[in-house]
């Protein structure tokens, strides 16, 4: 296996720049997720480490040998793309072994190993069929195979599940992350779905308009997002714009522009006068009957504007003084006692608030 090292890339296509300046450091067998919207660069980016886009800047190099101008089929990586790209005159076993035949592997032996391949993603008796004789995530898990077929450096995984329903995206991409951690392959993985690059990755990068916004462990970017862009497309949060009124040594007061008083634990980087987004999970703020007080929590009243049931939670929106503030409740109680525009008082701890600097 190896590392994969990008240092300052740079993409171009006439006046769009689709990467700009993208540097990472991903270590050998990690599970690495570039995350981010349509359009971002994430694919762009991927395709230059397979070797299919040449960079116009920057260097890429795997463990530490460039590998700018090394042709695609030398690389020894494992592409999955969005559409499979099966093809489909062939049968399962001649699709898996195409990469072997272009690297002359003898006969014996890319018969054992495609065997081998297929096994591995629960297709062994599949070998015959052709690709109109499969569902779409039997189609998948081919595609799997033949990237995997090769004993790639480096796997590389271009929204491989984009196109399956929702259930089988999930049983996919835990197929996936147990193959990849199984295996030990140094993974890149592209996708635009917040919940599934949570899911499989050891680390992941969020992507912006060509640039990395923010690297690290699932939690770390959920819990602690670096700017707006991060809080607002990772999932669901609840932004209040303030300013530090006070910086204790173990907490912080903001003043936000409803006019309310929120106290977080202290951080050492806040200082007076810093204008901040205070950020707040769903998940993390409690719905109660109106009236509520708690000395140790923040407090706001408001009035119930919807409830979305979610199987497992309840969704409520509050709208106080104009801001529509949401609370996830797994309390079946709450269900019972509060309803659609009643009065109600949220409260949320200070330990489980973020701050965001507004530069």
């Amino acid at each position: 296996m190896v590392d994969v090292k990008l240092e300052n890339l740079v993409k171009a296509f006439g006046s769009v720049i689709a990467v700009d300046g993208v540097s990472l450091q991903i270590s050998k067998s990690e599970f690495f997720t570039l995350l981010g919207p349509s359009g971002c660069g994430k694919t762009t980016t991927l395709r230059m480490i397979a070797g299919f886009n040449q960079p116009d800047n920057g260097e890429i190099y795997f463990n530490d040998r460039l590998m700018n101008y090394v042709p695609p089929d030398k690389r020894n990586t494992g592409m999955v793309f969005q559409n499979y790209a099966l093809w489909p005159h062939m049968s399962v076993f001649k699709n898996v072994s195409f990469g072997l035949e272009m690297r002359k592997i003898p006969g014996q032996e890319i018969k054992e190993r495609v065997k081998a391949a297929l096994n591995l993603v629960g297709l062994g008796g599949f070998a015959d069929r052709t690709p109109d004789q499969l569902s779409g995530g039997q189609q998948q898990r081919v595609a799997l195979a033949r990237a995997l077929v090769i004993e790639p450096d480096v796997l590389l995984l271009d929204e491989p599940l984009s196109n399956l329903d929702a259930k089988l995206r999930v049983e996919m991409r835990k197929e996936i992350k147990s193959l990849q951690k199984k295996l030990a392959i140094t993974t890149i993985y592209v996708t635009h779905d917040q919940k599934e690059a949570l899911a499989v990755s050891d680390r992941l990068a969020v992507m912006g308009i060509g640039k990395i916004v923010q690297v690290g462990a699932p939690s770390e970017i959920y819990s602690n997002p670096k700017n707006r862009f991060v809080a607002s497309f990772i999932g669901l949060i609840n932004l209040f714009h303030g300013k530090v009124a006070v910086a204790k040594e173990k907490e912080v007061v903001i003043k936000t522009r409803m006019g309310l008083e929120i106290v977080a634990s202290a951080l050492d980087e806040v200082n007076t006068g810093m204008e901040v987004l205070v950020a707040v999970r769903p998940e993390n703020v409690e719905v109660h009957r109106y009236g509520f007080t708690h000395p140790q929590k923040n407090v706001i009243n408001g009035v119930i504007e919807a409830i979305e049931y979610l199987g497992s939670i309840s969704r409520y929106s509050i709208k106080s003084d104009q801001k529509i503030i949401n609370a996830d409740q797994y309390s079946p109680e709450a269900e019972e006692t509060l309803q659609l525009g009643d009065k109600a008082t949220i409260s949320f701890e200070r330990e489980h608030i973020s701050l965001i600097e507004i530069l």
